[in-house]
């Protein structure tokens, strides 16, 4: 079954518009997060976005989760690669209840001066 909202949203796209999700999503650039020096950082995720495009100037550690401090492990999380630009999903999952708000945590994987991470929200 579908989101209400969502099905409503997709009422004003044709057909081949509609079967297509992405035509429904917004535009949103946050503010770039510094993590220069291997600092630890977070960035609170709108409870619209269903995708982010990620623009890092360093190699970072990222994860998810629902809670502002927690931090990155580098042993387990994976690797965002610099210079690349490509989408990845939200994992809407991970909330309990769809008031939560999901955070993305980054870390770089080598220490750097001047470092950072854009994102877009889908």
């Amino acid at each position: 079954m579908g989101n209400a909202r969502s099905t409503k949203r997709l009422n004003k796209y044709s057909v081949v518009e509609g079967t297509n999700i992405n035509a429904e999503l917004n535009w949103n650039v946050l503010n770039a997060v510094n993590i220069s020096s291997q600092t630890q950082a977070h960035q609170a995720i709108s409870s619209d976005a269903y995708w982010l495009i990620i623009y890092s100037d360093s190699d970072i550690y990222f994860t998810f989760s629902c809670n502002a401090t927690d931090t990155n492990n580098a042993s387990n999380d994976l690797i965002w690669p610099a210079n690349c630009l490509t989408p990845i999903r939200v994992p809407r999952g991970i909330v309990e209840n769809p008031t939560q708000t999901i955070y993305l945590h980054m870390k770089q994987v080598s220490s750097a001066a001047s470092k950072y991470v854009r994102i877009v929200e889908l």
